[in-house]
């Protein structure tokens, strides 16, 4: 499940869902050209932002018509922005949980909603999805 920390949305919980979940983090050398060497010195500059990506299957199956479109709905709100303190504006905090053996404090970079053709013909609300979530782990 994905839950908001700030407040201002709903949890978002999923079952059985997603399949893989992909975890990565780079760090950044900056090369520094020394006369005389073959290759240049690299020095560590920072790390980046811990990421997990993972997709989710939504199907309206057993669910209203609204649902595939309201879950991808409810996952777009959280990579919006919001103001805080300041007049800051940024995504929301998350916590996303999977499992018992991960748990990521961050926020939503991305959401990409992928929509099946396959669609009620009386609303033209989509029956399925495949939504792609791309979240930034936060360290303090």
């Amino acid at each position: 499940m994905i839950i908001p920390v700030d407040g201002g949305s709903s949890p978002v919980i999923f079952q059985w869902n997603p399949a893989t979940i992909q975890y990565s983090r780079s760090a950044h050398w900056h090369p520094m050209k020394a006369a005389g060497n073959n290759e240049p010195f690299l020095q560590y500059t920072c790390g980046s932002n811990h990421i997990v990506h993972f997709s989710i299957d939504v199907s309206r199956d057993n669910n209203s018509d609204f649902f595939v479109k309201g879950f991808a709905d409810s996952l777009i709100a959280l990579a919006d922005t919001t103001e805080s303190g300041g007049n800051v504006k940024r995504p929301p905090k998350v916590m996303f949980i999977s499992g018992a053996s991960l748990s990521i404090y961050g926020v939503v970079d991305k959401v990409d909603v992928h929509y099946k053709t396959l669609a009620n013909p009386d609303t033209l609300l989509p029956y399925n999805a495949t939504i792609g979530v791309t979240i930034l782990r936060l360290t303090a």
